[in-house]
């Protein structure tokens, strides 16, 4: 029944009822929409759920692994901390070594002075020594070959004369010629002392040059 059909009475009755259809139809509209935002909106609370429950997985295993790192940045300061009181002990017994072979090298330098004075001292004697007997010997010596060479000019001489005495009285031969033997003997022992004295001479001269580093 419309309201042009309806008694006056019901018009106003049917005008309200058409009114709250029509807001019944608008609710219904608005209601759909409504449904179809909070379905939309359900989809997207599904999706940031299921992405809070990654997120809150991946911040489970981040709060794991900081444990971890922690627990291995703890040991590593450890064997840090521990490193380090190794270094300052191998540091203090190097110095003491260090500190006791400066220590032994300047006594060994002390001796090897010592030693190299006491060396160079000795040197210094033993020149004074041979330049002493050098002198001695430049003294001596000419003296010494004009003697044994004047020795021998005599057994030479007295030799002669045995050859000349052999020449006149032949029987007395066995005698001269043992005396002959005897001073050739002689004369070979006087001229091993001349060449033994010549070799002293020589090896003293050697020595002397050496110690005056003439080369």
């Amino acid at each position: 029944m419309t309201a042009e059909q309806a008694p006056a009475w019901a018009v106003p009755m049917i005008e309200g009822l058409a009114a709250l259809r029509g807001e019944v139809t608008g609710l219904r509209g608005e209601v759909a929409e409504l449904r179809g935002e909070v379905t939309e909106l359900r989809g997207e609370v599904t999706g940031l759920r299921g992405e809070v429950t990654g997120l809150r997985g991946e911040v489970a295993g981040l709060r794991g692994e900081v444990t971890g790192l922690r627990g291995e940045v703890t040991g590593l300061r450890g064997e840090v901390s521990e490193l380090r009181g190794e270094v300052a002990t191998l540091g203090a017994r190097l110095d003491a070594e260090v500190a006791g072979l400066r220590g032994e090298v300047a006594r060994l330098g002390d001796r090897v002075d010592a030693e190299l004075a006491a060396l160079h001292a000795d040197m210094a004697n033993l020149g004074a020594d041979l330049a002493g007997l050098r002198d001695r010997l430049d003294r001596e010596f000419p003296r010494l070959r004009a003697d044994l060479m004047a020795r021998l000019d005599r057994l030479q001489d007295q030799i002669a004369a045995h050859h000349r005495d052999i020449d006149v009285n032949f029987a007395s031969s066995d005698r001269a010629l043992k005396l002959v033997r005897s001073q050739r003997e002689e004369i070979a022992g006087i001229e091993e002392q001349l060449s033994a004295l010549t070799r002293l001479v020589h090896h003293l001269q050697g020595e002397i040059h050496a110690l005056r580093g003439d080369g």
